[in-house]
């Protein structure tokens, strides 16, 4: 991007400073987090291990097309629905470090590059949404809000290579294409990154609906009179979709129809989408001549075109009625999915999680109302703002639908919290012209509230004693860990996470273990798969939903049951995080389940406890068969 503004009255700073104080942020942030990615391998959360150990399987051989996790459920293997895109950049500054480092190094190195350069990527985007909004925008307060999303910030954090920091961006250059229409590049950013951001994933799918529907609206109140932007949307749309199919799917699965990941459902979506503004933007004369409102005309039609495109896909596949989940199982939601935190409705997080009525509810409340304040002082003259404004309320909604979109949507308050501190700015420097020192000090309270992580630190005080988790069963005080490289001690560092078991040394007993399948608890089956050799029976993924309810069913049964799920699998050892184990409710249950009796020595005659340290985070045992 090239600096050409003229300078103005505010002091224009360049792109390569933004860069440079977001990187500098990001170092700050993350200085304690770079000793346990690079030395122990403690990534964020179990995604990342899987995305990790896929990125790693297709390094050394696995074919594009194949995603199957064969040491995951063996001998089939897991069912993982990701895309391969992501991989890509992760596996490309892989190889480019290991001309320098050794291949395990390069790729711990790869996952503190690839989450920063993307939020930089963020931060710039954000910055140009803001340049098209306000004019002399202040690109550091830019900067300020956006990498204080708190909500969001850990999806670029050092270890974070998961796909959710990729739907970020791709979802702000939406935003950046709509504020630059009616422009032919933002009408083709749109028609871009919206395809490519559903093959990535579906996390967005919701936001984008009434997006286009908004498209339709402009097309319909004459802003798109002859359908010039509907048709560069709507081609663009059609070549990204297509394009994204072919990368993400081979000729022989084309007709796979998935509702969970980028198949035919989707591709047919999309160009019905596509279809639907072509035949708009072409009858758009036609229309002219129909007696009454031309406006209400043109929204009839439009949405007898969207009707007819709805009934097409529920006819042709029911099955994704009931949105990308539609194939779980009522068991496998009822015993697992309900407790899945992203997967929750806004209610229902709520209920488990009632810091979200301030950090969540709150803000995004307040946020609105900052921003209905900044639309009916500036709106006049400057649709874009009110574009903004309309996808800052579709993504408040969008929150209550399903609590994971936060992560996304908080974006959206960006440039309004921009807007709004520079107002009042303005109006202090007026009314307290004579006392300046006065207005700064207001002026830093101000800002302070617009801040996401001022509510998210807020919301962590006033409930601390809610926040912890009473179900859960060890903790450990020690919070180090001693990293080893080329089997030499190398430092004692500080545990990124306390409670969690993702360090590489959580995992040496079980690595010296001779290979076999281990059951797990569901959060650490892919820190397994990276940190070991060995095979685990499941993790997190939904498709592979018989793996997931023997493992969630394992550890609150009794021996009895236990035993079954064990020889079912052919399992050889169980391995779980201490304080990733959670109690069933009744206390009666809690003492005979063979996850308390595993915890408290009380082993049944067919398991061999492995692991003696009062220290060892990971409970291990062997599971004994006749012979040994």
């Amino acid at each position: 991007m090239s600096d050409r503004r003229e300078p103005t009255e505010t002091q224009y700073i360049p792109w390569w400073k933004i860069i440079v104080w977001t990187l500098l942020f990001q170092i700050a942030w993350s200085w304690r987090v770079f000793e346990p990615v690079l030395l122990n391998g403690e990534l964020v959360g179990p995604d990342d291990f899987l995305r990790f150990h896929q990125i790693e399987n297709w390094m050394n051989g696995q074919a594009w097309y194949d995603q199957t996790v064969y040491r995951m459920f063996p001998p089939d293997g897991a069912d993982i629905h990701w895309s391969r895109l992501v991989d890509v950049p992760v596996a490309s500054i892989t190889w480019f470090f290991n001309l320098f480092a050794p291949y395990e190094l390069a790729m711990r190195i790869a996952t503190i590059v690839w989450p920063t350069a993307l939020m930089v990527a963020t931060v710039l985007v954000l910055v140009a949404i803001c340049d098209r909004l306000i004019r002399d925008s202040n690109r550091l307060l830019v900067m300020l809000f956006a990498v204080l999303c708190a909500s969001s910030v850990v999806e670029f954090a050092p270890g974070r290579i998961d796909h959710h920091n990729v739907q970020i961006l791709l979802f702000t250059l939406v935003m950046l294409g709509m504020v630059m229409r009616p422009e032919a590049k933002g009408d083709i950013l749109i028609g871009a990154s919206i395809p490519v951001s559903i093959s990535v994933g579906l996390d967005s799918a919701p936001l984008f609906v009434p997006i286009l529907a908004y498209l339709g609206y402009e097309w319909a109140n004459g802003k798109d009179e002859g359908g010039t932007g509907l048709r560069r949307v709507a081609t663009t749309m059609v070549v990204a979709s297509l394009i994204m199919y072919g990368f993400n799917l081979p000729p022989d699965r084309w007709s796979e129809a998935h509702c969970d990941a980028y198949s035919l459902f989707y591709l047919t979506a999309l160009v019905l989408v596509a279809l639907d503004f072509l035949v708009l933007s072409s009858i758009a004369g036609i229309l002219s001549r129909f007696p009454g409102n031309p406006m209400l005309v043109r929204l009839f039609v439009g949405g007898v075109l969207a009707l007819i495109s709805v009934g097409i896909l529920l006819w042709f596949f029911p099955h994704c009625a009931n949105g990308p989940l539609s194939g779980v199982s009522d068991e496998l939601n009822q015993r697992w999915l309900v407790n899945v935190h992203e997967a929750k409705s806004l209610a229902n997080s709520l209920r488990a999680t009632p810091a979200g009525w301030l950090d969540i509810v709150g803000y995004m409340i307040v946020m609105l109302a900052v921003a209905t304040f900044v639309v009916a002082k500036r709106a006049k003259g400057s649709p874009q703002l009110v574009v903004a404004y309309f996808i800052l309320l579709i993504c408040t909604v969008g929150i209550f639908y399903q609590v994971r979109v936060m992560r996304t949507g908080i974006y959206s308050v960006v440039p309004f919290c921009v807007i709004f501190a520079m107002m009042s700015w303005s109006w202090l420097r007026q009314r307290f012209a004579d006392k300046q020192i006065v207005a700064m000090a207001i002026q830093v309270i101000v800002c302070v509230v617009l801040i996401s992580a001022t509510w998210t630190t807020a919301s962590t005080k006033l409930f601390a004693s809610r926040l912890e988790n009473a179900l859960t069963l060890a903790q450990r005080d020690d919070d180090s860990v001693e990293a080893v490289i080329d089997n030499e001690p190398v430092a004692k560092i500080k545990r990124r996470n306390k409670t969690q078991c993702q360090s590489a040394a959580d995992y040496d007993l079980l690595k010296a273990q001779e290979r076999g399948l281990v059951l797990s608890d569901l959060n650490h089956g892919t820190p397994i798969l990276v940190h070991t050799d060995h095979s685990v029976v499941a993790g997190p993924y939904h498709r592979n939903g018989k793996a997931i309810l023997d493992v969630v069913g394992f550890l609150a049964s009794d021996e009895v049951r236990a035993k079954e799920i064990i020889d079912r699998n052919n399992v050889n050892y169980i391995a779980f995080c201490k304080g990733n184990v959670l109690a069933p409710e009744n206390e009666d249950d809690v003492r005979v389940s063979i996850g308390w009796r595993i915890l408290n020595d009380d082993l049944p005659d067919w398991l061999e406890k492995l692991s003696t340290g009062e220290d060892d985070r990971v409970a291990l045992v062997r599971v004994l068969r006749t012979g040994d």
